[in-house]
């Protein structure tokens, strides 16, 4: 399907759905943390980035431990990140 927005980046972010998400930095490093309704993606051009709304503790089988408290989100530019894995 041909879709009109300039990547898959902004499509599938033009969605405004919420989603846990594992952010996997080029170095490794995973991030948990909810996409919502407050989190922010920037669209084309580049340099994208993503602002995640809650910063989660992972298990060490990466799944969702505990929310960390004190913070208002985490900001991570696509030059770092390797993938973003989405959870309903």
């Amino acid at each position: 399907m041909i879709n009109p927005n300039k990547s898959a980046w902004d499509s599938f972010f033009s969605k405004r759905e919420s989603y846990y998400v594992i952010v996997t930095l080029k170095n490794g490093r995973k991030i948990g943390g909810k996409y919502g309704l407050n989190s922010v993606s920037s669209s084309y051009p580049s340099p994208k980035e993503i602002y995640l709304e809650e910063v989660w503790k992972l298990k060490d089988n990466n799944t969702f431990d505990i929310i960390v408290k004190q913070t208002e989100g985490i900001l991570i530019s696509e030059s770092e990140i390797s993938t973003i894995e989405f959870y309903i």
